[in-house]
């Protein structure tokens, strides 16, 4: 499911270029495509975000995929920007009903191993995601029929399939999280500053995600100098590669550590980037790839380490929501400020004056991650 939720986010970054060519779309409509997503993501996980430990994990889970399948329909056969949007407001609601649910689950499944162990499980299935958005995606585009739908029916048929899948599952038992947080009654003090820290890793990662999956292509396009969308989503798709490898072999890390050296990855990441665009430099655009997944698979993964090892199972599945919606509040604000500045003053000169605010998220990680956590006195 999480792999599912990611293809769906960022199965749009190969067809930008084509939707702004065929449809005289503006880089500010092109990333309103983007936004559209983590903002219906951010409302549904606003208001149903704990909807999970009410009707049940399993009947999340469907009922988010078969909105992101919804989602994948119309898109392949959306003919103008409309139907785009609302294709993408789909996936967002699809994402928000069973990310949350789905990654709880993982979670659960890995209690009694390290904390790591499914941070790592949860950052490796997005990076399978974002590779199959970009890479397959990118190949599809340039050599498949059709190229502004066939990727999204190849989506649709695997949400299909998943959806399939997830019938298969045994139902669960709401009623068993429900008693547990009533009984529990609040977060408990202590797991609120880790919430604050995970939800701040989490929405860094997504800034980085939200830099790369709504400009990614054009920059790409602009430095190395082809239209070829395989070509570009190949370059694109390292970032995958990298966010894979980085959380398997990372998955030791404390979360602490993990989010440490993430920031300082995202800050050299979105430096690195700047660089590119100023000196037109594909050399430097790959280093920003490499950079950006190293810094995406850390964060993410001290935000979901953080979660699983401090917050109690009866508040886990609300939590991973309320990580998620700051999240994608981030990435709704970084991807429309980004298309803004693009259009204003030229996509390279507007993504440099961008990229302080993605490396400054990502230099307030490592300093939450730095700082020691507060202890309160509960003598009286």
């Amino acid at each position: 499911m999480p792999a599912l939720a990611l293809w769906g986010s960022g199965a749009s970054t190969p067809v930008y270029p084509i939707y702004r060519t065929d449809w005289g779309l503006s880089q500010v409509e092109a990333t309103t495509v983007f936004a559209v997503y983590p903002f219906a993501l951010a409302l549904v996980l606003a208001c149903f975000g704990g909807v999970s430990d009410r009707v049940g994990r399993r009947a999340a889970m469907l009922a988010g995929v078969v909105s992101i399948a919804a989602g994948a329909l119309v898109f392949g056969v959306a003919p103008d920007l409309g139907l785009v949007i609302v294709g993408r407001a789909l996936m967002g609601v699809g994402v928000g009903l069973g990310l949350s649910p789905a990654t709880a689950v993982m979670v659960a499944s890995a209690s009694h191993a390290p904390p790591g162990r499914s941070s790592s499980i949860a950052t490796a299935s997005t990076a399978i995601g974002l590779a199959f958005a970009t890479f397959i995606g990118g190949a599809l585009v340039e050599y498949a029929p059709a190229p502004l739908h066939f990727s999204y029916w190849v989506l649709f048929a695997v949400a299909v399939v998943v959806l399939l899948m997830l019938l298969r599952l045994p139902p669960d038992r709401p009623a068993r999280i429900l008693s547990e947080q009533k009984k529990d009654g609040r977060l408990p003090a202590e797991s609120r500053g880790v919430l604050v820290r995970a939800s701040i890793s989490i929405a860094a990662a997504y800034s980085l995600g939200a830099l790369e999956l709504s400009l990614g292509a054009d920059i790409g396009k602009t430095l190395v100098g082809t239209s070829n969308a395989f070509v570009i989503g190949s370059v694109i798709s390292l970032t995958s590669l990298v966010i894979g490898v980085v959380a398997l072999a990372a998955r030791r890390l404390s979360a602490r550590i993990s989010g440490v050296f993430g920031g300082f990855a995202s800050v050299a990441a979105t430096a690195t980037l700047i660089g590119a665009a100023q000196a037109s430099s594909l050399l430097l655009f790959v280093g920003f790839a490499l950079l950006g997944g190293i810094a995406y698979s850390l964060l993410f993964a001290s935000g979901i380490a953080a979660l699983a090892s401090s917050i109690p199972e009866s508040f886990r599945a609300t939590s991973l929501s309320t990580a998620y919606l700051v999240g994608c509040v981030i990435q709704v604000a970084v991807a429309l400020s980004l298309g803004v500045v693009a259009t204003t003053w030229g996509l390279l000169e507007g993504v440099s004056a961008g990229l302080p605010v993605v490396g400054g998220v990502g230099a307030i990680a490592l300093i939450t991650n730095v700082l020691p956590p507060v202890r309160r006195d509960h003598r009286q």
